[in-house]
């Protein structure tokens, strides 16, 4: 079997300022190093990021293999990524392949019947290996550097296709809309009052935010209800619920 030819994608799509997590370089802006701290503090299990001016555009992720362990890794990051909601793209790469996802798509779930490969083909925009040169001139035209930073992307006639896959509706902030209007409706056919279920919605929000900013930990947690971690741990329990 011939051995496939290997390729520094990031060099060959023009990606050198991409600013790498785990030592980034002391020029960056200060709002870079904000978002650099961020993801690696959250741990979204990406190698680098590339940015447009401040903002980041581009997460990459450096692989060995794409095996079941690595795709289910893929797959967690790019639930990480649509949480973070500021990145249309991931690009994970090895020597020989590079695979390129859509990160405004709704994750699928994560669970031990998953199909890993067949999931993540569906939010996949391109991809290609060292020796598809059609692809690799495709990729090069509608994801590189160039087309990234000067936007042509969003313009290239060749790019329409891919432009209607990047559905803003699928973003994490419309998908919590609807699924607050989802639970205000359920919690309605229950019975229960609307004002108290916005009561209760507001209320969980903010102690949902404080716990993701770091604000309530286990140790707060623990004070209300024995051996509790987290905000769900403790509406196990009503009385713990009433008293937080």
């Amino acid at each position: 079997m011939e051995t496939m030819k290997k390729l520094n994608f990031l060099e060959y799509l023009g990606f050198e300022r991409t600013v790498n997590i785990q030592n980034p370089p002391d020029y960056i802006t200060d709002l870079q190093r904000d978002t650099v701290i961020f993801v690696k503090e959250k741990k979204f299990g990406i190698n680098g990021i590339y940015f447009c001016d401040d903002f980041p555009a581009v997460f990459t992720k450096q692989i060995n293999f794409f095996d079941n362990s690595t795709l289910k890794e893929i797959a967690e990051t790019h639930q990480n990524i649509w949480n973070f909601k500021k990145v249309f793209f991931l690009y994970v790469y090895n020597d020989v392949e590079i695979r390129i996802y859509n990160c405004s798509e709704k994750p699928f779930p994560i669970t031990k019947e998953t199909n890993y490969e067949k999931e993540l083909d569906k939010i996949e925009f391109s991809s290609a290996k060292t020796t598809d040169k059609q692809n690799l001139e495709y990729i090069n035209r509608i994801f590189s550097s160039i087309a990234i930073d000067t936007g042509i992307i969003w313009s290239l006639e060749e790019a329409h296709e891919l432009r209607k896959k990047i559905n803003l509706k699928h973003r994490v902030n419309e998908y919590l809309v609807e699924s607050l209007l989802r639970l205000t409706h359920d919690l309605q056919d229950d019975g229960l009052d609307i004002k108290l279920i916005h009561k209760n919605i507001l209320r969980s929000l903010f102690l949902l935010y404080l716990e993701d900013r770091g604000a309530t930990d286990e140790t707060f947690y623990n004070k209300i209800m024995e051996g509790a971690k987290s905000y769900f741990d403790i509406l196990d329990d009503v009385d713990a619920t009433y008293a937080l």
